[in-house]
């Protein structure tokens, strides 16, 4: 079911998580990034204030400018992983995706960490032009983003979320199965950890799954585009609205049943007490009324 999934279900997934396919988050770790910088100032010292501009270049969308100053950076620190990562990406960004990908990869042998690992997944699976993902790109994707879950220590949800789109996207139901599960431990009120729980049931064949999870992905701000995706590959399509208006009326009736039945007791009852009443009243009073 998974594999079957349409070109649409990609559009709606690079909508879903555009966050993913930014350069960097828009506020950065500013702890992480001294950090950076200290790492930076030992290895070449002069080159912190080019990097600093880069990746403001970066965080501005300006992956031109970000891909210049980045390479003067790399040239004096060329084995610093952390500059590969971001050279890499800004060049994947700027339209040259194979030397940004052979420089994001070259980061991973330099330094197995989960940004580096989840980066090259990141970029192989969600293509910057918007296009979508090779097969063969989701495939080398899957350990990579599997590596960086792995060695995450964050709360980031972002690490999981792109486990779970790149297992939907290339089939592999298990894969979805463990992210959504640790999203909901970890994540329950999110929109994506109900979003993916519904492919689960789409792949359960659990129509009822589906709906609720949806209902509640929706409710967090899942697109009508993206929901209706997972309800044509359930092989709902429309008929889950059109039964809820089936599952209103026959409420509506039954309601209007339970009321006739109220209201014929109630008359039954009225009529025994106005007799009672009758029966046991004085004459006098009976006149009077």
């Amino acid at each position: 079911m998974f594999g079957k999934v349409s070109y649409s279900f990609t559009c709606a997934l690079l909508l879903l998580f555009a966050v993913l396919a930014a350069a960097q988050p828009a506020q950065r770790d500013m702890e992480k990034e001294q950090r950076i910088w200290q790492q930076l100032q030992a290895i070449a010292p002069d080159a912190v204030e080019t990097f600093k501009a880069a990746t403001q270049a970066l965080d501005q969308n300006n992956f031109a400018e970000a891909v210049r100053l980045y390479e003067i950076v790399y040239k004096k620190a060329p084995n610093f992983d952390v500059v590969m990562r971001r050279l890499g990406g800004s060049l994947v960004l700027s339209g040259r995706k194979t030397e940004g990908l052979v420089l994001l990869e070259a980061a991973v042998r330099k330094k197995e960490s989960p940004e580096n690992f989840f980066t090259v997944a990141q970029y192989l699976a969600l293509p910057s032009d918007g296009s979508e993902p090779q097969r063969e790109d989701l495939e080398r994707a899957l350990p990579y983003v599997r590596h960086a879950v792995d060695l995450n220590q964050t709360d980031d949800p972002r690490y999981l979320i792109l486990w779970a789109m790149i297992a939907v996207k290339s089939g592999r139901l298990e894969y979805v199965r463990q992210a959504t599960a640790r999203l909901s431990e970890t994540h329950p009120d999110i929109m994506e950890t109900h979003y993916f729980a519904a492919w689960v049931g789409v792949e359960d064949k659990d129509r009822r799954k589906v709906e609720a999870e949806l209902d509640r992905a929706q409710a967090l701000g899942l697109s009508v585009t993206a929901a209706e995706e997972v309800r044509n590959a359930a092989g709902l399509g429309a008929r889950p609205t059109v039964w809820r208006y089936v599952q209103y009326a026959l409420y509506a009736i039954g309601a209007c049943l339970v009321g006739l039945e109220l209201l014929v007791v109630f008359r039954r009852a009225s009529s025994k007490r106005a007799k009672r009443q009758l029966e046991t009243s004085e004459p006098e009073a009976v006149a009077g009324q």
